[in-house]
């Protein structure tokens, strides 16, 4: 789904149908997306500084405690109609120290702890977040793998080696040329460059690297800056795809790139994915009863 330039009338965007559907959300005036998770979306409105999520196909809100955010990706472990969902935000604050924050369904305020970072832990606005086994992830600008517990309140900076595509990424723009999802206990990453063509890994967790990916075994990953997922259902061309957040010819096709060949598609270009607006689009899952939505949405 993606934001219109202006008014109420959003995009949603089925890459197995190649069509749009328009749907009137007023409640997202004046919003940002901070991240998503099945059909949830957190959102953010900067200037009250309000955080709730919001789910597009029912209407259904539930509102959060405050929190000045700036421009940071907040995750959260679970949809909001579990109690056990909790909300994180890492954020730098010194060299050699991060400031965590979380909250849980039920509390009124979050709780802010800093933990000092040895080694340094480069950190951004932009923090690759995701859930995975109980555990919130967090990869840094440098590709270090930091974890936080938020049943223990622990954080941790793992001894895994950054992936070697971070080598060759320009500081300035790393935060914005990776992508983390997580999927079935195993977490992947997307690393790109505007010069080559992407690499995709995998952690391997008893070998204490991430192995790069020449195929990705019949699994979908669709990527996204403050959110990405992974999808193992899919059928017929979106299958062993990244499917990446930029649509052209008009809806009717997504840039993608296949590990198993090495290439993308369109295939004429090498994109530069350090341009895209990242607040203003993500892929979210569809409704259950997807036909009631469809009779509700506008479709071109």
């Amino acid at each position: 789904m993606s934001y219109p330039k202006s008014g109420d009338l959003f995009e949603f965007y089925n890459p197995t149908e190649r069509k749009n559907y328009y749907l009137d959300l007023p409640e997202m005036r004046g919003t940002r997306i901070c991240y998503v998770k099945d059909s949830w979306l957190l959102l953010y409105k900067p200037r009250t500084l309000r955080l709730f999520f919001f789910c597009p196909y029912t209407l259904e809100k539930i509102k959060m405690p405050k929190l000045q955010l700036s421009d940071h990706i907040v995750a959260f472990s679970a949809p909001p109609t579990n109690p056990d969902c909790t909300l994180c935000m890492v954020r730098h604050v010194e060299r050699e120290a991060v400031a965590i924050s979380t909250c849980r369904m039920g509390e009124n305020q979050w709780t802010t702890l800093t933990y000092e970072c040895d080694p340094p832990f480069h950190s951004s606005m932009w923090n690759k977040l995701v859930f995975c086994d109980g555990i919130f992830y967090c990869m840094s600008l440098t590709g270090l793998l930091g974890f936080y517990d938020p049943i223990e309140r622990t954080w941790n900076i793992s001894t895994v080696p950054p992936p070697h595509c971070t080598d060759c990424l320009h500081l300035e723009n790393r935060w914005r040329s990776k992508f983390m999802a997580e999927y079935e206990g195993d977490i992947y990453v997307t690393c790109t460059c505007a010069l080559a063509e992407p690499f995709v890994y995998k952690l391997d967790w008893v070998k204490g690297v991430w192995d790069e990916l020449v195929s990705l075994d019949g699994r979908t990953i669709f990527a996204n800056y403050v959110s990405s997922c992974v999808r193992s259902e899919l059928v017929g061309k979106l299958v062993g795809s990244v499917y990446f957040p930029k649509v052209l010819f008009y809806g009717k096709r997504c840039i993608t790139y296949r590990p198993e060949g090495d290439r993308y598609s369109p295939k004429d270009d090498v994109y530069d994915w350090t341009e895209m607006e990242g607040f203003r689009s993500a892929w979210i899952e569809a409704p259950k009863n997807v036909d009631k939505f469809l009779e509700g949405a506008g479709c071109k």
